[in-house]
């Protein structure tokens, strides 16, 4: 999957940074990004594309670590799973998938991202990061770059639902005024 434009844009300020200031590439606070949306419109795979550039660039020093809040039990174990995930990230990234089930302790969760030594990813609905992220006055400057995959997958659909008509619906060059329209079966079709 290609990187969205809105996590590409963190990428190229980051590398104009980087050569601005002669450095070597490292991650910078602002790299930190939000992908919410409704199931399988994209939002993981979104993420994981952006933690293969940073990777690439060698903002990051190996692929991104991954983890799913879903997966944990409780509350409780869910918070020191993400802090045992984060200390294992540290100097690379940390895509947080289910972010939003973290908002039942948006206060010890937004603590525990606010301290991480890592770019992160966090991953879910937007009702839930929300909450998350409006706790916490620091995350709120932590991840300042979002994207919306309900609203990217919907553009997607519309665009081929389009071009699936275009298709559909091509006339023949011979007609002539009175003349019946005759349609060709589209590609998608056969």
């Amino acid at each position: 999957m290609q990187v969205p434009q809105e996590f590409q844009s963190l990428i190229d300020y980051a590398e104009t940074v980087r050569k601005i200031k002669d450095v070597p590439a490292k991650p910078v606070p602002c790299m930190n990004v939000i992908s919410v949306g409704g199931p399988g419109t994209g939002k993981w795979a979104a993420a994981l594309a952006y933690g293969e550039a940073l990777q690439a660039r060698k903002f990051i020093k190996n692929e991104p670590y991954k983890f799913d809040c879903a997966a944990a039990v409780s509350a409780g174990q869910r918070k020191r799973v993400l802090q045992t995930m984060l200390g294992q990230a540290a100097g690379g990234m940390l895509i947080i998938d289910n972010a939003h089930l973290l908002a039942d302790q948006a206060a010890e969760a937004g603590a525990i991202l606010a301290a991480a030594d890592c770019v992160m990813a966090l991953v879910g609905n937007r009702t839930g990061i929300e909450k998350l992220v409006r706790g916490n006055s620091t995350l709120a400057v932590k991840f300042p770059t979002i994207m919306d995959a309900d609203n990217r997958a919907e553009q997607r659909r519309q665009d081929e639902l389009r071009q699936n008509i275009k298709d559909a619906v091509t006339l023949t060059d011979d007609m002539k005024v009175g003349k019946p329209l005759q349609f060709r079966k589209p590609e998608f079709l056969k």
